[in-house]
């Protein structure tokens, strides 16, 4: 290890927890490798934990250096100025930590925000909240992946200081938008979820909401989470086992967004949702939550249909009538699709990432 980082200067050290998550840690793959290829930018990358089934997509890609958090202290030793960029709460505190003992001022911090905050469910989430508030204020630069996260940030003072943030959304991969372009008939309704199983994404409502309809569908649910066991007593409990089938996680979710034609996102909060992201640009007619994280990609009736959260009730009622609109669902899907390819892509978003990186190394230049 004594030479590994001699040659290393001006490097970006990015900071994980681990490869878990799937659909985070690719978008930051692509980033990273778009800064590497594309911007000759160094790049080394630190896991605090060697777990995940993205762990061998890293390890392939030979221009990131990568290695674990035992070796942090040698890496700060031989490159004295550095600019973190981290994206969970429990690795920016490490970098907090390693900061706090070989000189704060040294280096620059930079975090991507993908929420704001948690949904306070537990204890455990009450104190997380309180984390995140305060690391909102002593990184260099929070960096929100949306509108709404970015304002909700801005509208925080803490002991009259604002938090610094920039705005760069999440984005889809352009060879995505490409191997997904596609037509579709909305004959028969194919619906797909995409994400993690957890109370937040509100999959039980989706159940009532399904079982409320009298034509015919097919359900696939791509994914995992601590709520997988209790939903599939839930389909069978309705009598939906045969429409609704739970696939689990997949390495390749593109052939899954070519089987279906429709998406339901009724989560109770995001921050820009990457699954999101991906279904309208797979040109998938999307029924989301009616909250204003989607507000900031969905026009109602124009690229995709908002679904008020107010009541179960209600949510069916508007469920209904969004089915009823089946004669435009063609033009919505284009729709979907034009949004994301002019303002949600990989290749409008990523040279934003660059500016600001440039722009926060000038300050040790």
């Amino acid at each position: 290890m004594s030479n590994k980082y001699q040659s290393l200067s001006k490097t970006i050290l990015v900071v994980i927890n681990n490869y878990q998550d799937v659909s985070h840690n690719q978008h930051l793959l692509r980033l990273l490798k778009f800064l590497t290829i594309e911007k000759k930018c160094k790049i080394s990358l630190f896991v605090l934990s060697n777990k995940g089934p993205l762990k061998s997509k890293f390890q392939r890609y030979s221009h990131i250096k990568i290695d674990s958090y035992t070796n942090f202290f040698l890496f700060l030793k031989r490159n004295k100025k550095i600019l973190f960029i981290s994206k969970e709460l429990r690795s920016e505190y490490f970098i907090f930590f390693c900061r706090f003992i070989t000189g704060w001022n040294n280096h620059t911090h930079l975090t991507i925000r993908p929420s704001f905050g948690f949904l306070n469910e537990s204890i455990w989430k009450i104190i997380k909240n309180i984390l995140f508030y305060f690391s909102l204020l002593i990184v260099d630069e929070n960096i929100a992946v949306g509108k709404t996260v970015e304002r909700k940030i801005k509208q925080n003072h803490f002991f009259g200081k604002k938090a610094s943030t920039a705005y760069i959304p999440n984005s889809v991969s352009n060879d995505f938008l490409m191997q997904v372009n596609k037509k579709y008939s909305f004959k028969d309704l194919k619906f797909l979820y995409t994400g993690f199983l957890e109370k937040r994404k509100n999959l039980f409502l989706t159940l009532s909401i399904l079982d409320s309809l009298n034509e015919s569908f097919s359900f696939m649910i791509l994914g995992d989470g601590p709520n997988k066991k209790k939903l599939i007593n839930q389909t069978k409990t309705m009598s939906l086992n045969k429409k609704v089938k739970f696939i689990g996680h997949v390495k390749n979710i593109r052939p899954f967004f070519l089987k279906s034609n429709a998406f339901i996102f009724l989560s109770k909060m995001e921050g820009l949702s990457l699954s999101l992201l991906e279904a309208m640009g797979a040109g998938l007619v999307c029924f989301a939550s009616d909250i204003p994280e989607n507000r900031e990609l969905i026009v109602n009736k124009k690229n995709g249909f908002l679904i008020p959260l107010n009541n179960p009730k209600l949510a069916i009622k508007s469920f209904k009538s969004a089915i009823d609109n089946k004669h435009n669902y063609i033009e919505i899907s284009n729709q979907a699709k034009e949004t994301i390819k002019q303002s949600f892509c990989d290749e409008v978003t990523f040279p934003k990432y660059y500016r600001l990186i440039t722009d926060k190394q000038k300050n040790y230049n």
